[in-house]
C-alpha cells in the first residue's frame, strides 16, 4: 500500500503539469481509478484526455489564424451540433492520424504508443478475451506507463505544431516589435512559442536562425541581426537544451557553409565565445586565416588634402566591407575577439595598424590586456596637454583593471617623465583614479609589487591628491627636502 501512496505521489506532482483545466480534470479521473485500483477505469479515462486534449489543440491552433485547423474545428462542430454519432466516431478513429500528418501534434513514435492505447481503451471497455479465454486485464504498471507518457509528452505541452508554428515564430523574429535585447527577445519567445513545446521545435529554429545569420537568404535579407538576438535570447531561456544542441550540430552545420557564409559565424563568436569553441578545430583555422587576411593601410599627413580626403573614403569603405565580410554592424567590433587566445597576436597586429584615434576607440571600447602595450605607446607618446588627457581619460582609465605590473610602472613612468602629462591640467585626477583604482585590486598587490618611492619626487611634485593618498596608506613617506617650483 505504501508504494501505492508514493505512485499517487508522483502522479500528482505529474498532475500539476497538465496545461489545460478541462484536461487536467480527465487526468484526474484517470489518477483516482488508478489509486482505487480501477486500472481498466484509468486506462479509458486516460484515452478521453488524450483525445480531448488533441481536438482543444487543434482548437487553440484555429485561434492563431491556422487556415486547416479552423476549417477542421468548423467541421467538428457542425458533426457534434448534428449529433452524427457515425461521424463522430470516426472523428475519434482518425484523431491520431489527423493529429499527427496534417498538424504534426505528434511524431510517428508518440502515434504509435498511443495507437496502442487506444487499442488497450478498447480492450478495456468491451468484453474481450485473451486467447486462452481469459478477461483482458491491464497492470497497474501498464496503467502508470500510460499516464506518465501521456502527460509528459502530450498534455503538458502546448499547441505546437511543426511548419506553422515555425512560420509563425519567424514572422514574429521579423516583426517590428521583437524586443530588441537578447534577454528579452529570448523570454518573448519561450512564453509565446517555446514554453510548453517539445524539444524538437527549439531544434528546428535554431537551424533556422543559423541559416539566417550565415547564409544569403531573401527571406532574411535585413532581419539577419533580429535572428542573431534570437539565437542569444535563447541561450539565455533556453540555456541548457541551447548548449546541448550547439555542441552536437554547430560544428555539422558549419561543414555545409562556405568561406564567405562561415565568415558571418563571427557575429556570434563576438558575443558568446563558446560559439568559436562549437564550431569545430577545421572551422577555427579558416576562420584564423580569414581574419589573418583583413588589410588596411593607413597613411597620415600634416594638413589636409584632396588625398587624405579620398584616403579617408577609401579606408571607410574598406572598414566597411570588412564589417560586412564578417555579419558585423561596424568593423571595430571584430575587435570583441580579442578575448579568443589564438586570435590575440592577429588582433594585436590589426590594432596596430591603425591610425593612432582609431586605436583610441577601440581599447576605450574592447579593453583587454592584450592591448596594454599599445595603450601605454599611445600615452607615452602624448604630445599635447589636450592629447594626454584625452588618452589618460580614453585608453589609460578603461585599461586599469587590465595592466600588469610591468605596465603600471610604465603608465607611473610616463606620468613622471613626459612634460605633456604632467603639466596637463586633467592629469592629476585621472591618474588619481588610476591609482586608487589600482590599490582597490585584489589580483595582484600593488601596494607592494611597485616601488612607489622610486616615483615619489614627481608625485611630490606634480600630483598632491596623489601623494596624499599613498601617504595616508603608507605606501610612501614625507619627504624631507621642500618641494620645488617646477
Amino acid at each position: 500500500m505504501s508504494g501505492n501512496r508514493e505512485s499517487l505521489s508522483d502522479l500528482q506532482e505529474l498532475l500539476f503539469r497538465v496545461r489545460s483545466p478541462k484536461t487536467r480534470q480527465l487526468v484526474e479521473d484517470a489518477i483516482e481509478a488508478y489509486y482505487g485500483r480501477a486500472y481498466r477505469a484509468s486506462i479509458m479515462s486516460i484515452w478521453v484526455a488524450v483525445s480531448f486534449d488533441l481536438l482543444e489543440k487543434i482548437e487553440e491552433l484555429a485561434t492563431y489564424g491556422d487556415k486547416e485547423a479552423k476549417k477542421y474545428t468548423k467541421a467538428l462542430k457542425g458533426k457534434i451540433e448534428s449529433r452524427n454519432i457515425q461521424s463522430l466516431s470516426q472523428i475519434e478513429q482518425e484523431l491520431l492520424k489527423v493529429a499527427c500528418d496534417d498538424f504534426e501534434l505528434i511524431s510517428k513514435e508518440q502515434k504509435t504508443l498511443f495507437e496502442r492505447l487506444k487499442e488497450d481503451r478498447n480492450s478495456c471497455a468491451h468484453p474481450v478475451y485473451t486467447s486462452d479465454g481469459q478477461i483482458f486485464t491491464i497492470s497497474s504498471e501498464q496503467a502508470r506507463m500510460y499516464l506518465t507518457y501521456a502527460i509528459s509528452n502530450l498534455l503538458c505541452l502546448g499547441p505546437v505544431r511543426g511548419r506553422s508554428s515555425v512560420e509563425s515564430i519567424t514572422n514574429d523574429i521579423k516583426g517590428e516589435a521583437f524586443p530588441h535585447e537578447p534577454e528579452n527577445a529570448g523570454q518573448f519567445l519561450e512564453e509565446k512559442y517555446l514554453k510548453y513545446s517539445k524539444a524538437i521545435l527549439l531544434e528546428n529554429l535554431l537551424e533556422i536562425l543559423l541559416k539566417a545569420v550565415t547564409k544569403d537568404d531573401e527571406f532574411w535579407s535585413g532581419f539577419q541581426n533580429n535572428a542573431l538576438r534570437a539565437i542569444l535570447g535563447l541561450s539565455h531561456t533556453k540555456t541548457k537544451k541551447h548548449e546541448q544542441w550547439m555542441k552536437d550540430n554547430l560544428s555539422k552545420f558549419c561543414d555545409s557553409l562556405e568561406s564567405e557564409e562561415l565568415s558571418n559565424m563571427v557575429s556570434l563568436i563576438i558575443h558568446d565565445s563558446r560559439y568559436w569553441e562549437w564550431i569545430g578545430n577545421q572551422h577555427r583555422l579558416q576562420l584564423i586565416t580569414l581574419i589573418k587576411k583583413i588589410s588596411i593601410t593607413p597613411k597620415t599627413y600634416e594638413t589636409p588634402t584632396l588625398a587624405t580626403a579620398l584616403l579617408g573614403g577609401v579606408e571607410r569603405y574598406a572598414r566597411h566591407k570588412i564589417a560586412n565580410k564578417f555579419g558585423l554592424k561596424d568593423f571595430d567590433e571584430i575587435f570583441h575577439l580579442i578575448y579568443i587566445k589564438e586570435l590575440q597576436p592577429i588582433l594585436i597586429e590589426k590594432l596596430q595598424e591603425l591610425p593612432e584615434i582609431e586605436q583610441t576607440k577601440i581599447i576605450n571600447k574592447h579593453p583587454h590586456k592584450g592591448f596594454s602595450i599599445i595603450a601605454v605607446n599611445l600615452y607615452s607618446n602624448a604630445g599635447s596637454f589636450r592629447t594626454a588627457e584625452h588618452l589618460g581619460q580614453n585608453v589609460i582609465l578603461p585599461m586599469v583593471n587590465y595592466f600588469d605590473i610591468k605596465y603600471v610602472n610604465s603608465v607611473l613612468h610616463a606620468a613622471v617623465n613626459n612634460s605633456q602629462i604632467y603639466c596637463a591640467n586633467g592629469s592629476s585626477n585621472i591618474l588619481y583614479i588610476f591609482v586608487n583604482t589600482l590599490l582597490e585590486r585584489s589580483d595582484i598587490d600593488f601596494s607592494s609589487d611597485i616601488d612607489w618611492k622610486s616615483y615619489q619626487k614627481g608625485i611630490n611634485l606634480y600630483y598632491d591628491d596623489i601623494n596624499n593618498l599613498l601617504l595616508e596608506r603608507g605606501l610612501i613617506t614625507e619627504l624631507k627636502q621642500e618641494k620645488t617650483n617646477s
